[in-house]
């Protein structure tokens, strides 16, 4: 008759029994820790990546985008987002009603207003007095946060600016230009600023919309294979304004305007429009050397797709796919949404206007009280080195004439 185990036996195998259930569970909680510090480690160099390179930024990376869309890692995006909505929550208060504070001091009038409000009408400011410092492009904002707040850049003596666009948002970047110079054209006095414009794949240029501002010359379109003989006579320019204008120890044309009330010399905006590859050595060395002097001289650089590096004042304008934008003036945290394209018939009209207005001024009969400084400003001046006089010029803005003081008179 078999016997069955004894109790020792028993014992034994109750021990081992108990032994793997606590080895299985310690290997259970070791495997436990280890996947939740895995997870801890992920949630922490995601957390660190979005605060690096930001929300926004991520979306439109395609390494970072797939973290977005992992449900497992929620948690670090959301206290992302909550720190970063705390932290704009009390700037967004008060922050774009302060910007639109800014620029409507900054930027009057057509510089920054409603299209209905000055498209079609000529400008009066002829070079002296407020000078917008700052142009409207678009609507910006943080993560697609409301309300949004208006973006500029620099312009006339203040800096450059650089477009980029893509195939899909070239069209969308031309239209901006052309909205930018009309707001500009359309702010002064008709000759106070003239625009040269040369395009790479046409003839004609782009910005059709400006065309009729080639009648009185306003505007000059310039022939896509002479690039060079654009930067030579933007080149001869900057010489002449430095060698016959700037001669009184004026760094520039600006301080000079200050000094004596007077514009002497016209802006000179010039468009170039690329398709995104370098220029030739030759042309990228001369066009750098505008850039670097032309402000002074009041000629000013409007790029799109023209690839150029230069040691001067430059604001950049990039444009995406979907013609969303970021600007170097509002930084990579905040989107652009460009200003809407204005309807061409009524761009060519607003052309037309500012074109006529142009001939009609060159046309008057001038009168000895506009040889004659504001009247602020009479007698304040000495003449022994010499007497200044404004004279028309072809182009309907006063050039500065000077003759030496006779021995007599002195």
């Amino acid at each position: 008759m078999a016997r069955g185990p004894s109790r020792r036996q028993q014992r034994i195998a109750a021990a081992f029994d108990a032994l793997c259930v606590a080895v299985a569970r310690a290997l259970g909680a070791a495997e436990g820790a280890r996947e939740a510090a895995v997870r801890a480690h992920a949630e922490a160099m995601v957390e660190m990546w979005l605060r690096a390179e930001g929300l926004d930024a991520a979306g439109t990376d395609p390494g970072l985008r797939r973290l977005l869309a992992n449900p497992g890692l929620g948690r670090p995006i959301e206290r992302v987002e909550a720190d970063r909505s705390a932290a704009f929550r009390e700037w967004a208060a008060t922050g774009p009603r302060r910007i639109a504070q800014i620029l409507a001091e900054a930027a009057p009038d057509a510089a920054a207003g409603d299209p209905d409000e000055w498209l079609g009408q000529v400008g009066k400011i002829d070079g002296v007095g407020p000078i917008p410092s700052l142009w409207r492009i678009g609507t910006g904002r943080i993560g697609g946060a409301e309300p949004g707040f208006p973006v500029a850049v620099p312009l006339l003596d203040e800096s450059h600016l650089q477009f980029s666009s893509t195939h899909d948002s070239r069209a969308r970047a031309e239209m901006l230009v052309e909205l930018l110079l009309l707001r500009v054209m359309s702010s002064f006095r008709p000759g106070v600023v003239q625009l040269h414009v040369w395009d790479v794949g046409r003839f004609t240029g782009a910005l059709p919309g400006l065309y009729p501002l080639t009648r009185t010359g306003l505007l000059t379109v310039h022939d896509p294979a002479m690039l060079d003989e654009l930067l030579e006579e933007l080149s001869d320019r900057i010489r002449r304004v430095h060698t016959r204008v700037l001669v009184d120890g004026h760094p520039s044309l600006r301080v000079l305007a200050e000094t004596s009330g007077s514009r002497t010399e016209p802006w000179v905006v010039a468009v170039l429009l690329g398709n995104r590859a370098s220029l030739k050595d030759t042309e990228h060395r001369q066009l750098q050397r505008v850039a670097r002097d032309g402000l002074a001289c009041g000629v000013q650089l409007v790029l799109l797709d023209v690839p150029m590096t230069v040691n001067a004042p430059i604001e950049t304008v990039r444009l995406d796919d979907d013609g969303v934008a970021t600007s170097s003036m509002s930084g990579p945290y905040v989107t652009v949404e460009p200003d809407p394209p204005l309807p061409p018939a009524e761009v060519i009209r607003a052309a037309h206007t500012i074109a006529d207005e142009h001939e009609r001024w060159r046309s008057r009969v001038g009168t000895f009280t506009d040889l004659l400084p504001p009247g602020d400003r009479w007698g304040a001046s000495r003449s022994t080195s010499g007497l200044h006089a404004p004279v028309a010029s072809p182009t309907g803005c006063r050039r500065r004439s000077r003759w030496p003081t006779p021995r007599r008179m002195r």
